[in-house]
């Protein structure tokens, strides 16, 4: 159970619950918890009527309670991943009212924290005048406090936010409305309102009075029923004036931030701003104190989300069926308050008890109990409180209040598996985490093909999936990779069990430690003194060096003292194994005896090749020597050769022909033969003479052609004769 304001409020839940065989740990909020490991102890968290950010256990800012957003997400992993329960328990400062909205776990519980309802009215307004900072990062942490303030405000609250604007040297809105207010409904804008917001660059503003002025007049005209300003500053403005009897009248309270301030009298003028108008002075030097301060004032602004009621308020049991209620007859007492809150628009949110009937508020802002499940595990809320401001008439005349709250807490916490065993090892190697599970039955049988997986968060809160693979009967293995030193985390699904139904969660962890480089290691006095006590054969003992103090001796004094290069011990012999020398040596021996073996080897190709080489080099041409009786006799053969080829040219062939000779039973092959002066046979060796020339006066002498044609015209009339 974590609480905050009044330790003892809840002292008699935690004493019912222990008395119903429940372990209870009770943990303030200025003494959280510091990492996802050290909730592994607990199956269910209870938030009991406690804020984001509480400046009520301190004075000093840096000193008060808040939770961090990595504290809130391990929270919701704890339930999301891990199967613990997340129980949220109301009171003036849980939910909305306690600067829970636009969190993480917002989006956890079954309810919403903003009311969403048109018949609700505004129920806050908050103005925040910004001056310019003098610390470092000043501007930067002006814009983060800024955004954290407005995310605390719900849809029907209204933020303005009053600067010094560098461009027209004077006081201005950040951002303004329709009708010209800066004090401006959030509604949808919320975005927009942020984006602004980062750009902002607020100036040096020199006078206090302008600007209260102008926040005062857009607060009271504000239809707000809690109305809130706060400045940050370093107070070195002109003080105001009137403005601050203005606030005083109207009852509007506000809080001064004094970042960098100078001296006693910045600090003083901002304190008595404060002091003067019912709001509360705070003094930062450390600028990452600056986005708690303002979660706790923008708490402020969302008081009216408590529905108080003196005269009670009745309650009555929706779903008289679920675990929650089971066994209890009858309506619970009316309580005397409760916090508005606005049911998920999701079918798996359970709503077990409400609130009556109210005339600003439908039955989706009434919600008493609700659950619903939230990845591997539960969250619910009661959003009445449990101590005693609210709920008195249940814890002094109810006989079901110890009931109510136990089968709450039983329900939403984490279950325990009780239809299987399970063993879980890990081992961290190489790099990487192995996780094996070994499943058995109840009987000792082993449990074959679930279907196993595993999520988890490292170090630095990111996720892990891991998948489980059945390696053997009832073994499953699976591995991941750690790269960084830390605690991780591991959420083993087993799947659905022997009778079919889901099983719960199965939790281990393992720690990766730092590479061995980063530890600190003292020196090993024992193992030094006992190397150097050993004594080699044929030698003598070590010594060992005296310490070494830098302050005392310098090290080259301390090297000096001992002589480390002894020339009498034996001389150091090793010995070396051979055979790999050998195997090599084999291995290339069998490879030239299959190579003899298989492989021919020839040389005809060295005759060709060398010739072929001298070929090359005889192949140069050599200049020839020219003589002048050489060159008469080329152009005397040239000459020569010239005359014979005219000769031939000119000169006719006239082969002989004889008509004695002549036969008709020759063919008319043989005849051209003879006619052309060849001869087809020994027989006819003798040249053909020509015939001689007609006595009737023809022509002196014919051509070859026409001694042909006559020769073949006789051959033919012979043949024919």
């Amino acid at each position: 159970i974590v609480d905050s304001d009044t330790p003892t409020e809840f002292d008699k839940l935690a004493v019912s619950l222990g008395l119903k065989d429940i372990e209870v740990v009770k943990m303030q909020s200025n003494q959280l918890f510091s990492s996802l490991a050290e909730l592994q102890a607990y199956d269910c968290v209870v938030l009991a009527n406690v804020p984001r950010a509480n400046g009520v256990l301190s004075t000093n800012v840096e000193d008060t309670a808040s939770f961090t957003d990595d504290q809130i997400q391990m929270l919701v992993r704890n339930t999301e991943q891990f199967g613990a329960g997340l129980l949220m328990i109301g009171g003036p400062n849980s939910f909305g009212a306690g600067g829970w909205s636009n969190t993480e776990l917002e989006k956890a519980m079954p309810v919403d924290f903003q009311i969403k309802n048109a018949k609700v009215r505004a129920v806050g307004a908050l103005a925040m005048m910004m001056h310019a900072s003098e610390i470092a990062q000043g501007n930067y942490w002006q814009k983060v406090i800024g955004i954290e303030a407005l995310k605390v405000l719900g849809p029907m609250d209204y933020c303005g936010v009053a600067h010094w604007d560098n461009f027209s040297s004077k006081e201005d809105w950040l951002w303004r409305d329709k009708k010209g207010s800066g004090l401006v409904q959030v509604g949808t804008s919320q975005k927009s309102m942020m984006a602004k917001l980062d750009r902002m660059q607020p100036g040096d503003m020199p006078d206090f009075e302008p600007a209260m002025l102008m926040c005062y007049k857009g607060l009271a005209s504000c239809p707000a029923s809690v109305k809130h300003a706060i400045i940050i500053s370093d107070g070195d403005p002109s003080p105001p004036g009137a403005s601050v009897g203005m606030f005083k009248r109207a009852r509007i309270k506000v809080s001064t931030v004094a970042v960098g301030a100078h001296g006693t009298i910045e600090d003083t003028r901002l304190r008595g701003i404060a002091e003067a108008t019912g709001g509360k002075f705070y003094r930062a030097t450390n600028p990452k104190a600056l986005p708690r301060i303002f979660q706790i004032e923008a708490r402020r602004v969302a008081r009216p989300l408590v529905k108080e009621d003196q005269n009670g308020i009745p309650v009555g049991i929706v779903d008289r069926r679920h675990e929650m209620v089971g066994g209890i007859e009858g309506d619970p007492p009316p309580i005397k308050g409760f916090v508005l809150t606005q049911v998920k628009e999701n079918p798996l949110v359970e709503v077990v008890m409400r609130a009556g009937a109210m005339k600003d508020a439908g039955p989706e802002n009434t919600t008493i109990l609700a659950r619903w499940i939230y990845g591997a595990g539960k969250t619910a809320v009661i959003t009445t409180d449990a101590g005693q401001r609210w709920a008195t008439p249940w814890q002094d005349g109810w006989e079901s209040f110890d009931k109510l709250y136990t089968q709450v807490i039983r329900d939403v916490m984490r279950p325990v598996n009780e239809q299987a065993d399970y063993s879980i090892a890990t081992d961290v190697k190489d790099g990487k985490v192995r996780v094996v599970v070994t499943a058995l039955k109840k009987d000792g049988e082993f449990l074959n093909f679930l279907d196993m997986s595993a999520v988890g968060t490292g170090p630095k809160m990111e996720n892990i999936s891991m998948q489980m693979r059945q390696e053997a009967p009832g073994r499953y293995v699976g591995e991941m990779p750690a790269t960084e030193a830390g605690s991780y985390l591991l959420a083993i699904n087993p799947g659905k069990g022997p009778d079919g139904k889901q099983q719960p969660p199965l939790l281990t962890g393992v720690n990766v430690p730092y590479s061995a480089e980063f530890r600190e290691r003292e020196t090993n006095d024992l193992l030094i003194t006992t190397l150097a006590s050993l004594k080699p054969k044929g030698g003598e003992v070590g010594v060992k060096m005296p310490d070494f103090t830098p302050n005392q001796t310098s090290i080259d004094k301390l090297i000096g003292a001992v002589d480390t290069f002894r020339r009498t011990l034996p001389k150091a012999m090793s010995s070396t194994d051979i055979w790999p020398l050998i195997l090599l040596l084999a291995a290339g021996i069998f490879l030239v005896d299959v190579a003899i073996r298989r492989i021919t080897i020839h040389f005809y190709w060295v005759m060709p090749a060398v010739a072929y080489a001298w070929g090359r080099v005889m192949q140069r041409p050599l200049e020839p020597v020219r003589t002048e009786a050489m060159e008469r006799l080329r152009s005397k053969k040239a000459a020569v050769t010239s005359q014979l080829d005219e000769r031939r040219a000119s000169s006719r062939f006239e082969p002989q022909f004889d008509a004695d000779t002549y036969s008709p039973q020759r063919d008319l092959g043989d005849v051209l033969q003879d006619a052309t002066g060849g001869s087809s046979s020994a027989t006819h060796q003798q040249p053909l003479q020509p015939p001689p020339s007609s006595a009737a006066g023809g022509p002196e002498q014919d051509t070859y052609t026409e001694r042909l044609m006559a020769a073949k015209m006789k051959a033919r009339k012979d043949m024919g004769g």
